[in-house]
């Protein structure tokens, strides 16, 4: 039986390609782990910041009116608006964040509904807008990959809910109409 040493395996200048490979790929595999734990960091805060904004927004929304028609009462609408969305995302007071709710009217007949602070016709239903902006969130990786303006994030989430007029049996409904 002949026994053949490991240098004898290879053909002649191939020793050694794992090496070369594990070292041009190795970094490359890095790179994109850290990109991906830097997208699924700011994707949570994201929807964090979204849950919030809808929280917020409908919390709001329930406050508008008892019967889903006219007198609206805004009476409390953007106080508790803003705190259920703090409640919901302790962050906002700090870090730069802005938390801003907005009283105003939803046109359901219009084929471009849209939020306005002012009514303009009679289909206008009360509504509540919340919006947060996160201000500029670190990324871990990004600075150390060198993205440059990459390694900050500004994440803002915004929701509008109003109430839907009154069902038959004289329930209204607090209804997310617009997420963004």
């Amino acid at each position: 039986m002949i026994h053949s040493s490991r240098s004898e395996q290879f053909p002649h200048g191939q020793r050694g390609n794992v090496q070369i490979l594990f070292a041009v790929f190795f970094p490359v595999l890095l790179g994109f782990a850290a990109l991906a734990i830097d997208v699924a960091r700011l994707n949570l805060a994201k929807v964090q910041l979204q849950n919030a904004a809808d929280a917020g927004a409908l919390a709001g929304a329930r406050l508008l009116s008892s019967t889903g028609k006219p007198p609206y009462s805004f009476l409390n609408v953007t106080t508790t608006a803003a705190n259920v969305a703090r409640e919901n995302y302790p962050y906002i007071s700090g870090s730069g964040s802005v938390l801003t709710t907005t009283k105003g009217y939803w046109n359901l007949s219009s084929p471009s509904p849209s939020f306005s602070l002012t009514s303009r016709s009679s289909s206008d239903v009360a509504a509540i807008k919340v919006q947060i902006d996160s201000g500029y969130m670190k990324t871990f990786f990004a600075p150390i990959l060198d993205y440059g303006s990459r390694s900050t994030r500004k994440i803002t989430a915004r929701a509008v809910a109003t109430i839907m007029p009154s069902s038959p049996t004289g329930t209204s409904y607090g209804i997310p109409i617009l997420v963004q």
